[in-house]
C-alpha cells in the first residue's frame, strides 16, 4: 500500500511538472499577457508547410502579427518560407528539430534538439530565437537547463484550437469559447515534421477568426511582445 501510494505520488509529480502551465522546475516561462489588456497572441505550431502561406496571406489581411514555432525539420525543408515568415515582420520561435515527446530523452538530447533548431532557423531566416514551446506541451527535467544555456523563454497557450482533428467551425468554436484579455491561441501550420500536411481547416477557421476577434476589440502581438509587456507590469523590487 505505500509503494502504491508512493508511485502515485511520483506519478502525480511527473504529469504537474511536465504538463502544468503554472509548473516551474523543467522549465520556466509564461502561458498567459497581462489581463487587463483587450490583447492577444496567435502563435502556430509545427511549420514551415506549404499551409504557412495560407496562414500569412489571411494574417496579411488584417496586419495581424503572429509567432510561428518552427521544427528545425521542416525549416530545412522550406528554408525560403522561414525567410518569407520573417521578412514579413512574423516572429519564428524554436520548437525542437524533430518534434519528439521531451519526457523519456536525456538532458543531452533535448539541448541538442533545441540547439540544432536554432542553428537551422539562423541560417535559413537570419534571427535566432528567444522564445521556445515543447511539442505537445510536454516539458521534461533536462528542459530547464538546455532552455537556459540557449537563451529561450518557454510559452504555452491558454486555449489550442485542436485543429488536427477538428472541423474548420469547431475549431472556431473552440478558440472563441476559451480567448480572454490576455491570452495565448495556439493552432497548427504544419503536422510534427510530416510532409505535405493538411492544414486547410486551420487556415479556413482563422479567417474567420480574425474577423470575430478584431470585431470584438481585441488587438493581437507577438508572444515576444507580451512577454515584454508582462515584464513591464511585473513590479520591480
Amino acid at each position: 500500500m505505500v509503494l502504491l501510494g508512493a508511485a502515485a505520488a511520483a506519478a502525480g509529480y511527473v504529469a504537474y511538472q511536465s504538463r502544468s502551465p503554472n509548473a516551474t522546475r523543467w522549465g520556466r516561462g509564461f502561458h498567459r499577457g497581462p489581463r487587463d489588456q483587450l490583447q492577444l497572441a496567435l502563435t502556430f505550431d509545427d511549420g514551415p508547410s506549404e499551409w504557412t502561406l495560407g496562414v500569412l496571406e489571411a494574417l496579411e489581411r488584417h496586419r495581424v502579427p503572429a509567432t510561428f514555432f518552427f521544427c528545425g525539420m521542416n525549416v530545412e525543408r522550406h528554408p525560403n518560407l522561414a525567410r518569407f515568415v520573417h521578412k514579413q515582420g512574423h516572429e519564428i520561435a524554436n520548437h525542437t528539430y524533430s518534434h519528439p515527446w521531451l519526457l523519456p530523452l536525456s538532458g543531452r538530447r533535448i539541448h541538442a534538439e533545441l540547439a540544432r533548431t536554432q542553428q537551422v532557423i539562423e541560417q535559413a531566416a537570419g534571427v535566432r530565437p528567444h522564445l521556445f514551446r515543447p511539442p505537445y506541451g510536454c516539458r521534461a527535467p533536462g528542459l530547464i537547463e538546455a532552455e537556459r544555456q540557449l537563451g529561450l523563454t518557454e510559452v504555452l497557450w491558454t486555449v489550442i484550437g485542436k485543429d488536427w482533428n477538428a472541423s474548420a467551425a469547431a475549431i472556431t468554436r473552440r478558440v472563441l469559447a476559451g480567448v480572454e484579455p490576455g491570452g495565448i491561441v495556439c493552432l497548427h501550420d504544419g503536422d510534427r515534421v510530416r510532409p505535405h500536411p493538411d492544414r486547410s481547416r486551420t487556415v479556413a477557421s482563422l479567417k474567420d477568426l480574425l474577423v470575430i476577434l478584431l470585431d470584438q476589440g481585441y488587438s493581437f502581438v507577438t508572444a515576444g511582445a507580451m512577454l515584454r509587456g508582462l515584464r513591464l507590469s511585473t513590479p520591480q523590487r
